[in-house]
């Protein structure tokens, strides 16, 4: 925080000792402009708080703390936290993991201390809710947490950013009940006209440790500012003209097969997800465009001084892009259904439908052998490396393993016997014996279709497709 944020999110002195005159609110690249300032946001549990799954799942264990809790919370009969008294005199105190029931909500003191007349605390010991910090819950590696907290803003020089990282180090800000350190803000780049918005986490478990991660989202929010702002335009409003006319058209043909045989079609589904999808994009885009316009007014109305949180509009346009994809897709499909006229095509399709039983086994036979090297990966290098931390990493990762991208000397360090033997029987198993075999019931499929005149498709050429229409 001293060495590295503070200084990074200001424009500092140039080479020659000049100051950095007509770069105020630039960080330190000098080309990315700060929207507002960045905060650094912890979250905290309850001292002496009970959580359910610090203890045993059998159901007279739960009973009975649940029984403890009900009593604790409305007659103060018993601490719910409490070490073992065969750890007296080793272990004073006990912790609890992050939930959002057991977050810490309340107003300190300096030091986290009472609140009392002497000492009436400080901003950053006074609990900000995730309305006041238009902040929404974020999925981090071990936990989700909300989007309140107590915030320590970075504004300021340098220096007084630097004396109050010290003091607030000093005074023990972050101790061991701080479950997770947010470091938040968002900058824009005029020359590529991209928002970046920024979220570096630090989560602390109950049994120590501190496990980083972070996510930075490139966004797109003034495309209307640019010399291809007409063409946009242009191209929004085919798209809206298309989509209305796709609509007219599935209504009308609901109306002339009626229900029955209007849904038991599979390129129905696909028109209508298309439709669906579509008007789900049009809403999602202006309304982030809204929310954009909202913010940039307030950073003009402030100067770029004002807080102001991008995370709201990074959801929404992540939620976009995921649309965005889905479309892609199903467009690519039913681009598909138009190659129905080449006979090549016709012969892959024939060919697929013919091998589709055997295929069906051999993806069973599959997805047991690969799902039991994910979970032995898994279970191999979850602690050690971030490639394997979750069980969808872990199977991401195998995939690519797949495709030859692979860190093996990461893998033989962490595991310097039994990583490289599983890596090679993994490799000789999947990756040679059974995509070989996958490779031999389409080459069987095909040689047998290719040989069968009568299983390949005989739709018209297109231009007599045309002419019959």
């Amino acid at each position: 925080m001293y060495n590295t944020m503070i200084p990074g999110v200001r424009a500092s002195h140039w080479y020659n000792g000049f100051p950095p005159v007509g770069q105020r609110g630039f960080t330190a690249d000098r080309v990315s402009r700060m929207m507002g300032f960045a905060t650094v946001r912890q979250l905290r549990v309850k001292k002496g708080t009970w959580s359910l799954s610090s203890y045993s799942c059998r159901i007279y264990v739960c009973i009975s703390y649940l029984i403890r809790y009900i009593l604790s919370k409305y007659t103060h009969f018993v601490d719910l936290c409490e070490p073992s008294k065969i750890m007296d005199g080793v272990v004073d105190k006990c912790n609890v993991k992050y939930g959002m029931g057991v977050e810490d909500i309340g107003d300190y003191g300096i030091g986290w201390t009472i609140l009392n007349e002497t000492n009436n605390g400080q901003s950053e010991y006074t609990y900000k809710t995730a309305v006041e910090l238009d902040g929404y819950p974020f999925w981090a590696v071990h936990n989700v947490y909300s989007g309140g907290g107590y915030v320590f803003p970075l504004k300021g020089s340098i220096q007084e950013m630097q004396q109050r990282a010290i003091e607030l180090r000093e005074d023990g800000w972050i101790d061991e009940y701080t479950r997770a350190i947010f470091i938040e803000f968002t900058v824009y780049n005029p020359q590529v006209n991209l928002f970046g918005i920024t979220t570096y986490v630090f989560e602390a478990l109950d049994s120590s440790g501190l496990f980083p991660m972070f996510r930075i989202e490139p966004v797109n929010l003034l495309s209307y500012y640019t010399s291809a702002m007409l063409f946009q335009l242009a191209c929004e409003f085919i798209f809206a003209i298309f989509i209305i006319f796709f609509i007219v058209k599935e209504v009308r043909n609901f109306r002339l097969k009626g229900c029955r045989n209007y849904f038991i079609r599979f390129w129905t589904w696909v028109e209508l997800l298309i439709i669906v999808l579509s008007i789900c994009a049009t809403v999602i885009y202006y309304y982030r465009l809204l929310e954009t316009n909202r913010l940039l007014k307030k950073f003009k109305e402030t100067h770029g001084n004002g807080y102001m949180k991008f995370q709201y509009i990074g959801y929404w346009n992540e939620l976009l892009m995921n649309i965005i994809g889905w479309l892609v897709f199903l467009a690519t499909l039913k681009f598909l259904k138009l190659l129905r006229f080449n006979k090549k095509m016709s012969l892959l399709a024939c060919t697929l439908k013919y091998a589709f039983k055997p295929l069906c086994m051999f993806g069973l036979m599959f997805s047991i052998v690969f799902l039991a090297f994910v979970q032995f990966f898994y279970y191999l290098y979850f602690v050690t490396l971030n490639d394997f931390h979750t069980f969808i990493h872990a199977a991401e990762t195998c995939l690519q393993m797949i495709l030859g991208r692979f860190n093996f000397f990461a893998m033989k360090n962490a595991s310097l016997v039994l990583g490289p033997i599983i890596f090679f029987i993994y490799v000789v198993s999947v990756g040679y014996i059974l995509i070989n075999m996958f490779l031999t019931i389409l080459s069987d499929a095909f040689t047998s279709v290719r040989e069968d005149v009568n299983q390949q498709s005989n739709d018209y050429e297109i231009v007599d497709f045309i002419i019959e229409r």
